[in-house]
Parts: C-alpha cells; sequence; structure tokens
C-alpha cells in the first residue's frame, strides 16, 4: 500500500506547486532544482530560505529553520494539523488522504535525524578517518564527484555518531528510535554510509557497506528499512518514467545515475517484491527492463514475474559474462554502452554518446 502522504507530496514536486505552498515568502525564485526565497522565521533582507525542488523540505542557513510543507504551514500559518493537511490537498488537486498526525511527527523526526546523520557521514568521508573508506571507492573507479554525488558517506561508530547528532539538538529518544539498529557491534565493519529515500524523497533509511569486495553480506541496514519496504532505492529520482531500469546493487543504481541513465532502480539481493513492483507502477512505470549478470539471475526471474503480475511489460538485458555486474561495466566500458543495451530493449534513455560509440 502505498504511504498515505507519499502521493501527495509527490504530485506537489512533480508539478512545481510546492512554491504555492511558500508564497507568502518574499522574494522567492528559482534555484537550482528547487526556490530560495526571504525566511519568514527570523529579519532577513536577503534569501537564505532553500526551498527543496526535489524533495519536501525546507532549511533556512541563518536561523536554521527546517521541517516539510505541513510544518511550515502549522508554523508560519499557525494551522492546525488538520487544515494544513487539506490545505495541501487543495493546492495539489488531490483528495485530502488519510493520514494521522502522531505519523506525521513520528515520519517527520525520523527524516530530520537522518539528514543530520547522513550530513555528518558525508563529511566524515573526506576527513582523514574517512580516508580508508574514500581511498575503496576510488580504488573501485569512483571519480571524487560521482561519490559527491552519490551522497555516499562514512559511519565513524554509534558512540561518535549519537554524540555528534544530541550535540546537533536532536533528542536523544528521538535518535535511540531511529538509530536503534547501530545498537550491534557488527554495525562497525559496515562503514559507508548510503542514503534511502522514500518515493518523495525523504530520506527515511541508511544502508552500510562493507569496504571490501565481499559480495555475501555486503550490505547491512543501518536503521529499521520497514517504512521503506515497497520502495525501491532511487524510486524518488525515477518517479514519472515510463522505462524503469532494475539492478540489484544500491551502488550500481546510484553510479548508472551519475553516468546519466533516469529511472534506474535498485532492489538489493532480495530482488523486486510485487509490491516494489506495484509502487513503481504507481509512479509511472510502465515497461521494467532488468538487468542481468552471471551471478543475478534468480533477482531477474522473480522480478519478472512480479512485474508481469502488475501487469508491466519487462524485458531482460545481459551484462557481458567478463563482468560480475552493472558497476564493473559501467567502469569498463564507455557509459553510453550500457544505454544503448536499455535502448535496445526498447526503454527511452537520454545519453550522450562518445565518439566510438
Amino acid at each position: 500500500m502505498v504511504r498515505s502522504i507519499e502521493p501527495l507530496y509527490a504530485r506537489l514536486l512533480d508539478t512545481g506547486k510546492q512554491k504555492e505552498v511558500f508564497g507568502d515568502c518574499a522574494g522567492i525564485e528559482p534555484a537550482g532544482e528547487g526556490y530560495i526565497a526571504e525566511c519568514p522565521f527570523h529579519d532577513d533582507d536577503h534569501p537564505t530560505l532553500l526551498i527543496r525542488g526535489d524533495r519536501p523540505e525546507f532549511f533556512c542557513f541563518a536561523c536554521s529553520a527546517r521541517g516539510d510543507l505541513i510544518s511550515y504551514l502549522t508554523r508560519r500559518r499557525a494551522l492546525p494539523f488538520g487544515e494544513a493537511l487539506r490545505e495541501l490537498g487543495r493546492i495539489s488537486g488531490m483528495p485530502c488522504p488519510a493520514y494521522a498526525e502522531e505519523d506525521w511527527r513520528l515520519e517527520l523526526e525520523r527524516t530530520m535525524v537522518l539528514e543530520t546523520a547522513q550530513a555528518y557521514f558525508t563529511a566524515q568521508l573526506w576527513s582523514e578517518e574517512g580516508e580508508t573508506a574514500l581511498a575503496y571507492l576510488v580504488e573501485r573507479g569512483y571519480t571524487h564527484a560521482e561519490i559527491d554525488g552519490m551522497a555516499l558517506g562514512f559511519y565513524p561508530g554509534y558512540v561518535r555518531t549519537r554524540a555528534f547528532l544530541v550535540d546537533q539538538g536532536c533528542a536523544e529518544d528521538a535518535v535511540g528510535r531511529t538509530l536503534r539498529y547501530l545498537f550491534n557491534r557488527d554495525m562497525e565493519s559496515y562503514r559507508i554510509a548510503i542514503p534511502y529515500r522514500d518515493a518523495c524523497g525523504r530520506l527515511m533509511g541508511l544502508v552500510g557497506r562493507r569496504g571490501c569486495g565481499a559480495r555475501d553480506g555486503a550490505y547491512r541496514p543501518f536503521t529499521d528499512l520497514e517504512p521503506l519496504r515497497c520502495s525501491p532505492l532511487l524510486l524518488d529520482r525515477a518517479r514519472g518514467c515510463p522505462d524503469m531500469v532494475v539492478v540489484e546493487g544500491y551502488l550500481d543504481a546510484l553510479l548508472a545515475g551519475q553516468v546519466g541513465v533516469r529511472g534506474v532502480l535498485g532492489v538489493g539481493r532480495s530482488g523486486l517484491s510485487p509490491d516494489k513492483a506495484a509502487r513503481a507502477a504507481h509512479y509511472g512505470a510502465q515497461h521494467l527492463i532488468f538487468v542481468e549478470s552471471a551471478h543475478n539471475p534468480e533477482m531477474v526471474s522473480s522480478g519478472v514475474l512480479a512485474g508481469q503480475g502488475r501487469g508491466l511489460k519487462t524485458s531482460v538485458v545481459h551484462i557481458p559474462a567478463s563482468y560480475r555486474d552493472v558497476d564493473e561495466f559501467l567502469r569498463a566500458e564507455c557509459p553510453s554502452r550500457f544505454g544503448r543495451l536499455v535502448q535496445d530493449a526498447g526503454g527511452c534513455v537520454t545519453m550522450a554518446m562518445c565518439e566510438e560509440c
């Protein structure tokens, strides 16, 4: 089942109507994927309020005011939760969803804790302590620009992470609820942090990866991923794509997105479940293109059945047997050749073609 607030937030983002939520802000103007405006929460004489275009959030660089679209309306216009929800429904043109205030508070709390943690992890990757993890990624062939674009981070351990979050103003009980999986000492070997967003872009989970080449046990959740059970990784970036490319590895999906393939989903070793196929269809998928390599035929075959069970067209493309996965293929070959594989399967992708291709 689609999480009740996701479709509403996704509609606002996809239509650009989240700007209407902030219509009372002075000096609002486009900035990157979103907007920037004068912050109404402090005496502001030039734009410091960032309104995200890729997720339903705002942040002020001056006074640190932050939150989502509902929290803006409840704070700025003093609307009760129910009225704020109805106002978003009116702006989006969608029926007002059934959404409990307590669910909203817990989800917003989770997002804020994880955004703070991920910003810390990202900074740590470029620190002296994160040097080994960064070197591993570079040895795999990733450029610094790709690593930055993938928003990867370095996990420095639970004690330091918790202390940092509390120092940043996160409530201790909120940190404990959100990061309780990190109590496990075994997590200390999973140093590379991968952000996992829901379908409308809210950061709702983190996944850790070992800094080694072993496939078994390479990934492990840093957080409870139940809120993301039906959301493939990067569905927030694939929304509206009729052709979605399904790969197994999370790093595979992130790298494909960095080299210009839009609509790539990462599903992990558990594969594309019927619920994940239904979620992809809800957000626009009509055609699923599975990328098969020598080690993942079971993931592909089960995913094809899940997609067909939801009435979606399915295709399979094959990575040459000399490559273990999409990641290795993309790094060894011209990325546009991957685009050709997808296009040959009937997928509509746009990639810059090099002279050799």
